[in-house]
């Protein structure tokens, strides 16, 4: 399909999707998020990348 004239339009139309998604993305603000359940929240204490990611919240 990707040396077909249909395949090189579904790859041009896909480029065009995440073109119009990347220029969205540059629009977007830093936005402010508060959890109001972030006391609720576990992680797992046996695993090391759990771990290191539970600091950095």
């Amino acid at each position: 399909m990707k040396r077909t004239l249909q395949g090189l339009e579904i790859k041009l139309q896909k480029e065009k999707v995440l073109q119009l998604h990347r220029n969205a993305q540059r629009l977007l603000k830093p936005l402010a998020v508060i959890n109001p359940y972030a006391d609720q929240l576990t992680f797992l204490s046996d695993k090391t990348r759990t771990r290191r990611d539970h600091e950095s919240i």
